[in-house]
Formats: C-alpha cells, structure tokens, sequence
C-alpha cells in the first residue's frame, strides 16, 4: 500500500488512451488538481510513491496508448514535462495485485460492462476449484499468461467481491479510501480483463438522469449522453480531490 512509502493515495490508470489530446488533458487535469513534479517510471515503482509526489499518480499501458510526444505536451499545457508517468505493460494483472493489496479500483461505466458481469455470475455460481483456476488467470498484453492468484487466498472471498460489482452514480461514491480510477480507451472503453479487476464502477449522471462515460455512441438517443474521456477525468479527479484542495 501507499501509505508505507507516503505516496498518493488515489491514481488514475488509463486502459489504451490513443488520442494524444485526450491524454494531453488528462495530464493537465491531473496536474492541476493534485499530480506532483517527478519524471517517467516504470509499474516497479508503480503504486510504491517511490519517486514523484503530489496526491494523484498516473499509470499508462506501455502499449497501444498515445506515446508522450509534443502533442501531448502542448495538450496538457506543459504539464507532462513536470509529472511522473508511470507505465505498465499488464494492466489487468497490476490492478489484480493491488485489489489484493488492499486498494478500491473503480472503472469508468455507465453501467457493469458485459465481460465483468457475466465473469461475476459465473465466479459466483462456479465449483471452488473451478473459480481457483480461472479467477486471476491473466494474460499480458503480448498474450503470454500472467502469474495467477495465490492457492492459499480465499477463493469464496474472491468470488463474493466479484459478486458485489455495481456502478454507481458519482455523488454516491465517498472519497478517501486508496482508490484507482481505470479510464478505457475511446473507442470500446475497458478492456474485459481490466474491467474484471475492478472492484466496481462508477459514472458521471448526466441531467436526464442516466450515467454518461465516454464515446457511448450505442447507447446515445439524442446524440449526446456521454462525455469525452478527458473530461469524465477531469470530473472524477476533481470529486476525489476537492476535500484536499
């Protein structure tokens, strides 16, 4: 946990962001409600504050997400030049070991993504011996498997979690506890396996009441009930941080 080595207490993983303008002002969003100077890492020190500061860190996917090019930079103001980015090259299996640890992840949705509600159904109902085998049996953005959960973890433990998975509205959500916040990409949202290792989901209400994310093209009536990602990251930093500015 983060509070051994004092760093933030709240981190906003981005899952495949490709639009460097998005990620430009995530970056200065992040930057100016909270993300402290520091330089670019790797997931060994990720979640560790080993280095850097401020109260939000930032963790990018090593692969299919916007390089930090100029772009970036003039997006975020400048802001990319003073911050630590931290970068991973399995998401999934990072956010699995730090719901282990004890952390909040929180995906951005308007409601439970398909791939995690059907995986929560299916721990829940599943054979321990079955949920043993396939709960956290990860693999890595290059397809090769990632390390699984531990044999003498709780598997009941594991599949009541899973089975708790809601989206709430925002408002709903109390600040405080270690959280990561997981963006999806801009065309499809969160990865299935990322959104497996969420321990719920949350949304930005919209005025006619229903959850807005991001790109949510399917589900639009009037052709604008979701936000560009940029912005419902700019939202949900600002409900988590607001306390502390």
């Amino acid at each position: 946990k983060d509070g051994k080595k004092g760093g933030p207490e709240l981190w906003l993983a981005l899952d495949e962001v490709v639009d460097p303008q998005n990620l430009g002002a995530l970056l200065r969003s992040a930057y100016f409600l909270g993300s402290g100077p520091g330089i670019i890492s790797d997931e060994n020190d990720a979640l560790s504050g080993a280095r850097g500061g401020g109260k939000v860190g930032i963790l990018v996917c090593s692969k299919n997400s916007s390089p930090l090019t100029p772009t970036v930079s003039a997006a975020s103001a400048g802001a990319l030049e003073f911050m630590t980015i931290y970068s991973t090259s399995n998401l999934p299996k990072l956010l699995s070991g730090a719901k282990e640890d004890g952390w909040r992840i929180l995906g951005a949705a308007a409601e439970v993504p398909d791939g995690a509600r059907d995986y929560s159904s299916a721990s829940a109902s599943a054979p321990a011996s079955t949920v043993e085998d396939n709960s956290w049996d990860l693999e890595s953005d290059d397809g090769e498997a990632g390390s699984g959960v531990d044999d003498n973890k709780d598997v009941g433990q594991n599949a009541q979690q899973q089975q708790q998975q809601q989206c709430l509205d925002l408002h709903k959500v109390k600040a405080g506890s270690p959280t990561i916040l997981v963006l999806g990409s801009e065309g499809r949202g969160l990865r299935t396996l990322v959104a497996r290792a969420c321990t719920g989901f949350v949304s930005v209400p919209g005025a006619g009441g229903t959850g807005a994310t991001y790109e949510d093209a399917d589900k639009t009536q009037a052709g604008v009930d979701s936000l560009n990602v940029s912005v419902t990251g700019g939202i949900l930093l600002w409900h988590f941080l607001s306390s502390k500015l």
